[in-house]
């Protein structure tokens, strides 16, 4: 094997560089898949209120995840800070979904387009923190910010 075509082989996989960095955004994108699943299963829940608890748990355990993935020291407070400062910054576009959703579930008749509605509002708006956390993560910057304006950026950047 020569000089070059040692430096164009990742030694773990064995694989080219843009091969594994390709592999390691599939499998991370998986992860947001899967938890955008999981936010769509609990909010089949009737309390608005909880809803929203569990919207924000899914986000964090997501986060933490993802931060695992990409080998991103993470804090507990630090994940929940960064986490309260996405979900902020997708109100404008979550909450008008979220309202709608539950205001559908009060209305007989209605309330299993409510629960569907609620259900794939939480699954959009996970998929759309889960791909503003991997943009930040693979934009190199380690420290992953709480401030609203750059996630607004990220998640406009992203959608």
């Amino acid at each position: 094997m020569s000089e070059v075509e040692a430096k164009t082989i990742d030694t773990t996989t064995g694989a080219p560089p843009d091969l594994t960095a390709a592999l390691h955004r599939a499998q991370a994108r998986e992860v947001v898949e899967r938890y955008s699943t999981y936010a769509a299963v609990g909010c089949v829940v009737p309390l608005p209120l909880i809803e929203m608890a569990t919207l924000a748990a899914v986000v964090f355990k997501m986060c933490r995840t993802l931060a695992i993935h990409y080998q991103v020291p993470l804090s507990q407070t630090r994940a929940r800070s960064v986490v309260i400062a996405l979900i902020c910054a997708l109100i404008p576009t979550g909450l008008g979904n979220l309202t709608t959703a539950a205001l559908l579930k009060i209305v007989p008749g209605a309330d299993v387009l409510g629960f569907a509605a609620a259900s794939m509002s939480a699954a959009a708006l996970t998929r759309l923190a889960g791909f503003s956390l991997i943009a930040q993560f693979e934009s190199g910057d380690a420290s992953l910010p709480t401030d609203l304006a750059v996630w607004r950026q990220r998640i406009k950047a992203v959608a």
